[in-house]
């Protein structure tokens, strides 16, 4: 090979060697750039209740499978909260109470405050959050009649339960000035029937509820029915309660069925998030197993037809696809 030769390969090489980075480059950017997953904030609640441990479990869920985003979980004040999040677009999926759902699209209630919700659409209704009224047993509270005079916690303040307590006691006759109301939490509330310092909890929450069987273990209590003209009365003011019932023996003493209602806990999603994602979610929601249902009330079992029954708001343009694609048609 002649000097003129040499010089001319090694001129060449010295292009070629650039090019060949620059490619290789690319392709790794490229690649790495398909590997990276839309993060998606969710609103759950405080830690350890049904609405955490639900969404931790269905974030563990998709955050393993073949859909383009994760997961991850906020924990949040609850329903309303989660409600206001949601439209104001910080996160795009959350779990709350379908009758707070429904004042917020109307603009009702908590959310009567000229702000625009209608960007809230259901996935999927997941679970009967029942409206418990505790006593002790060893009281003299049979009816919620009874509850004139008394005092009685109606949940934290601008809470869903305070919401269904002030609904179910107006139900009744019972207006503010009848009866002791007081803003508690769970804690407190449940700490309060055990001394004896309230005389009843209001509580909205999934049967078999850990709390409630805590507080078994430090007195006895008893649940009172809500039933009657005063529960058709509720139901018709209110369309977004149903009948349910706790069964005998769900807590330590209850020997009896319990005659209330209930109100539909609900995963739900901002318009924001693509059509395709809600359906990944909904493949992965009924499609787990039985571990996410396992973080729900016993018995809870997930499937498409319960899933979207009853629903009083209009469903996300995904679930929409994913139901009709099942034989399932639900409002738009």
């Amino acid at each position: 090979m002649n000097a003129d030769n040499r010089k001319e390969y090694r001129s060449s090489g010295n292009l070629y060697v650039p090019v060949m980075l620059m490619l290789i480059l690319m392709a790794a950017l490229l690649f790495s750039g398909c590997g990276e997953k839309q993060s998606v904030k969710m609103g759950s609640a405080g830690s350890g209740g049904i609405y955490d441990t639900f969404s931790h479990a269905l974030a563990g869920e998709v955050n393993q499978s073949n859909a383009g985003f994760e997961i991850d979980v906020r924990t949040t004040a609850g329903s309303e909260a989660n409600l206001r999040l949601l439209a104001e677009g910080y996160v795009l999926l959350a779990v709350a109470q379908e009758d707070l759902a429904e004042d917020a699209i109307n603009g009702e209630g908590l959310f009567a405050d000229g702000k625009n919700y209608s960007g809230i659409k259901a996935v999927a209704g997941i679970y009967d959050e029942v409206c418990h009224i505790i006593v002790r047993a060893d009281s003299d509270i049979q009816t919620i009649d009874d509850l004139q005079g008394k005092t009685v916690s109606v949940g934290e303040e601008d809470s869903g339960t305070e919401q269904n307590a002030r609904q179910i006691l107006d139900a009744y006759g019972l207006t503010e000035s009848l009866y002791t109301a007081v803003n508690l939490n769970y804690a407190d509330a449940t700490a309060g029937i055990a001394d004896g310092s309230i005389d009843a909890m209001f509580v909205t929450i999934g049967t078999g509820s850990d709390m409630i069987r805590a507080l078994t273990e430090s007195c006895d209590i008893r649940l009172l029915n809500i039933d009657g003209n005063a529960a058709e009365r509720l139901m018709a003011a209110h369309d977004a309660y149903g009948v349910c019932t706790v069964a005998a023996d769900t807590y330590n003493g209850q020997t009896e069925d319990v005659t209330t209602v209930g109100i539909k806990a609900l995963l739900l999603a901002s318009t924001e998030l693509e059509a395709s994602d809600v359906q990944d979610l909904m493949n992965t929601l009924f499609n787990s197993g039985t571990i996410i249902e396992e973080t729900l009330p016993e018995g809870t079992v997930l499937n498409e037809t319960e899933a979207a029954e009853g629903i009083s708001i209009p469903f996300h343009d995904g679930a929409k696809a994913y139901y009709e694609k099942k034989g399932i048609g639900v409002s738009g």
